[in-house]
């Protein structure tokens, strides 16, 4: 089949942009790694400094058990705000949203009747249907994100304190508390520790023989058992140190369920695929016949829904919603998302990073508590971390274009 002048550029322009975008997917698969490994040792030193600061208090096991409970909203908001970074947007409005939701389901049950899973249930559709309203207004309308959330951010706290009077709802409901406050049983813990292991042992073997029977060279055998190890260390590491103290706390049992959740859509399904084509390239997505808009409004739905999963565990774990409830919660998530591999610049990240972004902020948080720092130096301090965040994405995204 011949083709004319227009096709010819537009096959020609396909070409050149695909062999391009296999170049720099190598060179920021590269970058995601050192970013990676990086993020991880900064943490360390953070932990050890954090430690000797706080005379021997922030690795005590019951510090650790705190932290993580602290990280896991952060790292649920993040897991959010990720889907709209990744499609080269950014959601302003998720601390707020997670605010009015929690003020929605403490007054749900309340005032209005509704049980525990109702009310969960209830949230969840409101903080959905708020997402797609703001990606309407993003995709549809062409309004810009920031404003379209900036809007959200302002919109959201207002009818927070509309509802509650500017005055904080207690939770009475203690299955709803043990949502956000209660432990697994160290018995059932040493269980999970066995069988996330061996779901990493049978993931990591299969794809060794995916790449053989795709004709790729495996990884090298001595890899493939560090990597199998360590997730066994890890794993059994964790259990070990948390169940010295009460056990694995419920609101990191829920972070890890909904970041393996989006992590496996982000990664494993046609809409995730589709994300990240459009971060890459909105021109050449919709080239590709990816329905953009659409995509894009159901990016915000679904920060919306984790929104509201993340109010959940925050209002359970403080045991009400109040008017103050996730103010800067926007912030610690996009830095989190960001320190986690997420890039401002759009179709690059993992979902799973977001944890030991959360990690970090949730830990400056922490420590500095610990030492009672006054609350504007950690402004100070977690506003100079974001802008570092943001300046390394910057120098990666030069480096791989």
């Amino acid at each position: 089949m011949r083709l004319v002048p227009d096709q010819m550029k537009l096959h020609i322009w396909h070409r050149d942009r695909g062999e391009k975008m296999t170049v720099n997917k190598q060179k920021v698969q590269n970058l995601n790694r050192m970013r990676s490994f990086t993020m991880v040792l900064v943490f360390i030193i953070l932990a050890f400094f954090l430690h000797i600061l706080t005379k021997g208090l922030f690795l005590t096991e019951r510090n650790i058990s705190n932290l993580v409970r602290q990280m896991a909203t952060t790292s649920i908001l993040a897991a959010g705000v990720f889907f709209p970074i990744v499609t080269k947007n950014i959601d302003m409005s998720v601390g707020s949203m997670m605010g009015l939701l929690g003020g929605i389901c403490a007054l749900s049950q309340l005032k209005w009747g509704f049980g525990v899973v109702g009310s969960i249930a209830f949230v969840v559709v409101i903080g959905i249907l708020l997402g797609i309203f703001q990606g309407i207004l993003i995709a549809y309308a062409d309004i810009p994100a920031f404003i379209a959330t900036l809007g959200g951010y302002l919109a959201w706290r207002g009818v927070l304190y509309l509802i509650t009077g500017s005055k904080a709802v207690s939770v009475t409901n203690q299955a709803f508390v043990s949502i956000g406050r209660a432990n697994l049983r160290q018995e059932l813990g040493w269980a999970l520790a066995a069988l996330v292991a061996a779901g990493f042992v049978v993931s990591t073997l299969m794809r060794q023989k995916a790449r053989i029977r795709n004709g790729l060279e495996p990884l090298p055998k001595w890899k493939t058992a560090v990597r199998i190890a360590a997730s066994v260390i890890i794993s059994f590491g964790i259990v070990w140190y948390l169940n010295r103290y009460e056990g694995l706390p419920i609101p990191f049992l829920i972070m890890l369920a909904v970041v393996a959740l989006f992590g496996f859509i982000a990664e494993k399904t046609t809409y995730g695929r589709s994300v990240y084509a459009i971060g890459g390239s909105m021109e050449a997505a919709r080239y590709s016949g990816i329905p953009v808009k659409r995509n894009v409004m159901l990016a915000f739905a679904i920060s919306g829904s984790l929104a509201a999963v993340a109010s959940v565990v925050l209002t359970a774990r403080i045991n009400s919603a109040t008017p103050s409830a996730g103010v800067m919660g926007e912030m610690d998530a996009i830095a989190a998302a960001v320190i986690g591999g997420a890039s401002l610049s759009g179709g690059v990240g993992k979902v799973s990073g977001v944890i030991i972004g959360a990690l970090i902020m949730s830990s400056i948080d922490n420590g500095m508590s610990l030492m009672n720092v006054d609350s504007s130096w950690q402004y100070v301090i977690k506003g100079i971390v974001l802008v570092g965040a943001v300046f390394i994405d910057v120098i990666g995204n030069k480096k791989s274009s």
